[in-house]
C-alpha cells in the first residue's frame, strides 16, 4: 500500500499520521539494520567435563 486516504481527517491529524509512519519505516530499517549485523556472543569459561551429560538427565521425559 503506498497511499492512505486521509481527506475527512482534520490537518492537524494528518500531520500526526505522517509522522508515526515515517518514524515507525525508520525504526523498521534500523532494527533491520540491527538484525543484520548482530552477532551473538557467549561467555565461555575453560574447564573440562566431569561426567556424561544425558538428554534424559537434562528432560524428564526422554526416553
Amino acid at each position: 500500500m503506498k497511499t492512505i486516504n486521509v481527506e475527512e481527517l482534520p490537518e492537524p491529524v494528518a500531520i500526526v499520521l505522517e509522522t508515526m509512519v515515517e518514524t515507525l519505516k525508520a525504526q523498521l530499517r534500523g532494527a533491520a539494520d540491527k538484525k543484520a549485523e548482530r552477532h551473538v556472543m557467549f561467555h565461555t569459561k575453560p574447564g573440562m567435563a566431569l561426567t556424561s551429560l544425558r538428554r534424559e538427565d537434562i528432560y524428564g521425559d526422554a526416553g
